[in-house]
């Protein structure tokens, strides 16, 4: 008989990287991409708290169970379906911004918005509204906008 205790008897269970479907054996924390997202120090603990199995379960070890899909759900951020652009698909995505932009500014003469005692129409002001929040997701992103 070995000195390691019987895995849990679960075969299998869900990444818990904040929006990973992928499956894990029942020893592993986490898929191999987000396990090496985890802080090594926090890998470390999960390990020495682990000891072959034997500490599965452990207070010690629930801790850094905890710690560790902590940092990492920390470190993915935001809801469960992020996505990761290139650098490329940024680029992309910065420029079709830019042309919402342009797309929503007020232009040339408007009769509603001279009459209206803002001088801004409701229309203008809508569409001003929106380059706001097309300004503060390519904000949230990490995305400068060509203006």
């Amino acid at each position: 008989m070995s000195g390691r205790a019987p895995v849990a008897a679960v075969a299998s269970h869900e990444c818990p990287g904040r929006g990973c479907k992928q499956r894990v054996g029942a020893g592993m924390l986490a898929c191999r991409p987000h396990w090496y997202m985890i802080p090594r120090p926090l890998r470390a603990a999960v390990w020495a708290a682990w000891r072959d199995g034997v500490g599965a379960g452990s207070p010690e070890h629930t801790a850094a169970i905890t710690a560790a899909i902590e940092a990492l759900n920390a470190k993915l951020g935001g809801p469960a379906s992020t996505v990761i652009l290139t650098a490329s698909q940024s680029d992309c995505f910065a420029d079709m911004l830019a042309d919402a932009i342009s797309y929503r500014e007020p232009s040339g003469q408007c009769n509603d918005c001279d009459e209206h005692p803002a001088s801004l129409c409701w229309d203008h002001a809508a569409d001003l509204d929106r380059t706001d929040t097309y300004l503060a997701l390519a904000r949230d992103l990490g995305i400068e906008v060509p203006r």
